[in-house]
């Protein structure tokens, strides 16, 4: 019986360790991730310009042969729902989206920009800040 005692601590701290580093794994790999407000999927990119063309400011990210439109990007999503509840009281469909950022830079940027916008009180607030945030999105990304 004492052999087994013997192992079962230092399996049983194995066991332990092994949650610990998949929980702050799986923690970056989710922080990681960025939401993205879409209006709007479109075989063609004159299809979403002409479907749109109210919309001055978005990103354009063509993905499997469509061409998605975000009106927003956020990295909270209390952000998220606050963005697609504006765009809602305007009487469009959104869908929150999450995917990936590759630029460190602009995650950090972006991050700032979500403290203004958890802050805002007004639709022409929230307009405003989405108008930078997407400007500064694509000007980083070379997006037009």
């Amino acid at each position: 019986m004492k052999k087994i005692d013997r192992y079962i601590i230092p399996i049983l701290f194995a066991l332990i360790m092994g949650f610990i580093s998949a929980f702050y794994i799986y923690k970056e790999y989710k922080s990681n991730n960025i939401y993205y407000i879409q209006i709007g999927a479109y075989s063609s990119l004159n299809n979403l310009n002409n479907n749109l063309s109210s919309i001055a400011n978005k990103i354009i990210l063509k993905d499997d042969n469509l061409y998605h439109a975000y009106v927003g990007i956020t990295t909270s999503s209390d952000n998220a729902k606050k963005i697609k509840d504006y765009y809602e009281r305007l009487g469009k469909k959104i869908y929150i989206k999450e995917m990936k950022v590759k630029n460190d830079n602009f995650k950090i940027e972006l991050a700032q920009y979500d403290i203004l916008l958890k802050n805002a009180q007004s639709d022409e607030e929230i307009k405003n800040i989405l108008e930078t945030i997407i400007a500064r999105y694509n000007e980083i990304y070379n997006n037009t």
